[in-house]
């Protein structure tokens, strides 16, 4: 049974037309996952006293690396906003990314072949829970969350590493009515076929084939209007 979420602000940035606040919560017991929310017209929606609400459905983004750069500079969030600009955005590091990121191997180890990523990936797997196991469930707190606030219908977005963990969310959330996917996955199938591929551990699931593959995920969440943004092959870029 899932464990109180305890959802705490840690700080906001305030503007004339939005407010901006980074919030943590507990994904499970003591373990903290990291986000921050914002929106044109809300007031202190998540955790304050006073609340504006608005009918358009929140946004919730779930990031490749981390939400500190992909805010900035990602052209789907910018989207995103436009597109519904009375709406909440939630972006979300899940763990392993972001604020969260472990530097356990070596500093600026992440990226390496056998550095903190691989780490954490491989010894999921030797205890029986898978990383992208885990990153889904951060991702299905967070709409826990949302929900006890008030949300009921999400558009849920996942980009490149992000996007796998968005994938399984979407497909296991009743809450999630709008997908959109930029640089998923086409399949672990491909993966399985290629001789090089450019995907880290921490993306798969073991012996995901002997069950299902990303395709029909795909197939199960056009009915949540899945939209895919430029998917990607197993080499990490376009096809």
């Amino acid at each position: 049974m899932p464990t109180p979420l305890n959802p705490r602000i840690t700080g906001a940035v305030e503007r004339d037309a939005y407010r901006i606040e980074k919030v943590i919560f507990e994904s499970r017991p003591n373990f903290l996952v990291t986000g921050c929310s914002g929106g044109g017209t809300m007031t202190t929606w998540l955790c304050g006293v006073e609340r504006r609400w608005t009918m358009a459905a929140p946004s919730c983004f779930v990031m490749t690396f981390a939400r500190n750069c992909e805010l900035r500079s990602e052209p789907l969030v910018a989207e995103l906003i436009k597109a519904e600009p009375d709406a909440v955005l939630y972006a979300v590091d899940v763990r392993g990314i972001g604020e969260s990121r472990p530097d356990t191997c070596d500093e600026d180890s992440f990226f390496d072949l056998y550095g903190s990523d691989y780490f954490y990936s491989i010894h999921s797997i030797m205890l029986d829970r898978p990383y992208i196991g885990q990153k889904t469930y951060d991702v299905l707190r967070v709409l826990d969350w949302l929900r006890s606030v008030g949300h009921e219908d999400i558009h849920l977005a996942g980009k490149g590493w992000g996007a796998v963990s968005a994938t399984f969310a979407a497909v296991l959330s009743d809450q999630v009515r709008q997908v959109t996917l930029k640089n998923a996955l086409t399949s672990y199938s491909a993966i399985a076929e290629s001789q090089d591929y450019a995907w880290p551990l921490s993306t798969f699931v073991p012996n995901v084939l002997t069950a299902f593959d990303l395709p029909d995920c795909y197939k199960v969440l056009q009915a949540k209007h899945l939209r895919q943004i430029e998917p990607w092959g197993p080499t990490g870029g376009p096809l």
